[in-house]
């Protein structure tokens, strides 16, 4: 089961930590990120540059059709 985190560094210690070359959106600063909520991350871009951007945090499968169920919203309703 995915845990929560939460993210207390600067725009500029990110930037200067992981040598950033390009900031697209990012919020710092957030405290008890759950799964499925947007967040901060890094990541290499197609050119091989290193990017601050959101992304939706959270498990998804590749072999998955769609994202039914991902956030667990029917699971007190359900029946077993």
């Amino acid at each position: 089961m995915c845990e929560r985190y939460s993210l207390q560094a600067d725009k500029a210690d990110l930037v200067g930590m992981f040598r950033i070359e390009k900031v697209h959106h990012c919020s710092t600063n957030r405290f008890n990120i759950a799964p499925l909520q947007n967040v901060t991350i890094v990541m290499n871009n197609r050119h091989g540059e290193r990017v601050l951007q959101q992304s939706r945090w959270g498990l998804f499968p590749y072999w998955a059709k769609d994202s039914v169920n991902a956030d667990g919203g029917l699971w007190p309703a359900s029946r077993f």
